[in-house]
């Protein structure tokens, strides 16, 4: 009889081990998967926040391009030529703003890239140098802005993907309080510590490394 129970708690053990090692493979591997889907949809959106940031650019010198074909006696180069480059140019922007504005999830961004075109196009219809002076300073600096707010999106959605993947590794991070402080320096030695952005955490006693003898 206690060979049966002994045999049996074997496999019982057997059987718990080997679904806990496939519980956290499972795991692992899920973590891996979403990784790997984040890192992909970001860098698919610094390809298109790039493409249209030089798409933009080469429609803008066009422009002025042509503009000086237009008022300047004997024109550079043919303006119809020009004008035609520029059609092509314009649709290469607009498909780089709609790759843009369908791999973004900030709406504020997708309307400052459509803003961004919209400016640049009005170089077409300004009159006098004076006027083409402004708008080329005006769309000059308003390039730079979107570049700027596009790479500050990305590094906002990478530091928030960091965030939470240590926060799946290392699940004491998801306890938390309502008010919600996400810094690990938060986690001090007693079992309620108040942090240095005034909210609170629940945590275990915090683990120190062991520095080597020296």
């Amino acid at each position: 009889m206690e060979t049966i129970i002994a045999s049996g708690i074997a496999v019982l053990g057997t059987l718990l081990g080997s679904g806990i090692t496939l519980a956290f493979q499972q795991r692992t591997a899920d973590r891996s998967h979403q990784f790997t889907r984040r890192e992909k949809l970001r860098q698919e959106r610094l390809d298109a926040y790039s493409a249209y940031a030089g798409a933009l650019v080469n429609y803008r010198r066009c422009l002025v391009h042509l503009w000086f074909c237009e008022h300047e006696q004997p024109p550079p180069e043919d303006p119809d030529t020009v004008r035609i480059r520029a059609y092509d140019l314009r649709s290469n922007a607009q498909e780089a703003l709609f790759r843009v504005q369908m791999l973004t999830d900030e709406e504020t961004l997708s309307r400052a890239a459509e803003d961004v075109l919209a400016d640049v196009t009005a170089l077409s219809k300004t009159y006098s140098r004076t006027e083409l002076d402004d708008v080329r300073v005006r769309t000059r600096d308003d390039i730079s802005r979107l570049v700027r707010a596009a790479k500050q999106h990305l590094t906002k959605r990478w530091v928030q993907d960091i965030e939470g993947g240590k926060r799946q590794q290392d699940p004491r991070l998801s306890v938390l309080t309502p008010d919600g402080c996400d810094r690990a320096g938060c986690w001090g030695a007693v079992s309620v510590k108040s942090c240095s952005r005034g909210t609170r955490r629940i945590s275990a006693a915090r683990t120190s490394r062991q520095r080597p003898a020296r």
